[in-house]
């Protein structure tokens, strides 16, 4: 699951151009402030806790060039038999969000998502909402885009250590995915105390790629979008 939403995340946020120095200055700050928790997380029973509205995780990526990133995912609620995911994003080039009304058969196969609606924010700029018609052939195009093919291999129990804590005897899988999007080959610890991803750490088989886990809760989750959503420009 982790990784079809990373898949998203990437296709949402294509585009982001420049570095914007404000932003750079504020992330850098913050992550040379952050103090990382000392909470032990008991051995995970599960592969991954179930959903429910209200949970949210936060990460912080740090890509090949050493760019660090704060990734926040949340499972906000219910709607027309979908749930309204939201993945916001803030990195050296500006913070974008995504939400999106998702209706699938299976959660864990991304290949059987359908986006209801879609809803995206840029910086400062008026949240805007799909049109029907773009949505329709975007759900199309981006869900072909979220095929992909995994193979995993759980190579040991191992317990990992991430500014949200310390999770005991997390699942440590070695992860192949081949999508649209590119080939990523990673270790991954899964524990069942991570909400939403379920996933405490990753890193790329180079070591140039990691997400770490910076906090989480399984309530409270709330929409970064609070204004009223505009129709977007056909």
């Amino acid at each position: 699951m982790f990784r079809s939403l990373v898949v998203a995340a990437a296709l949402i946020f294509v585009g982001c151009a420049s570095v914007d120095p404000a932003r750079k200055t504020d992330l850098d700050s913050w992550r040379a402030n952050f103090t990382a928790r000392s909470q032990q997380f008991p051995a995970a029973q599960q592969s991954r806790m179930p959903y429910a509205e209200g949970q949210w995780v936060e990460y912080l990526e740090v890509n090949e060039k050493g760019e660090p990133a704060r990734i926040r995912y949340s499972v906000l609620g219910e709607e027309g038999g979908g749930r309204w995911i939201e993945v916001d994003r803030v990195d050296y080039y500006g913070r974008n969000i995504g939400k999106m009304l998702v209706v699938a058969a299976a959660w864990d196969k991304p290949e059987t998502w359908e986006v209801k609606r879609f809803i995206t924010k840029h910086n400062d700029e008026p949240a805007q909402e799909a049109p029907s018609m773009v949505l329709g052939m975007m759900s199309k195009n981006q869900m072909g885009m979220l095929k992909m093919n995994v193979s995993t291999t759980e190579v040991a129990r191992d317990t990992v250590t991430t500014p949200a804590g310390v999770f005991t005897d997390a699942m440590k899988i070695d992860s192949k995915t081949e999508s649209a999007v590119g080939t990523f080959e990673s270790t991954v610890w899964i524990h069942d105390a991570v909400p939403v991803t379920g996933m405490a750490k990753s890193k790329s088989k180079d070591d140039k790629v990691t997400y770490e886990v910076i906090e989480f809760g399984t309530t409270g989750a709330t929409s970064a979008i609070t204004e009223v959503v505009q129709p977007a420009a056909i």
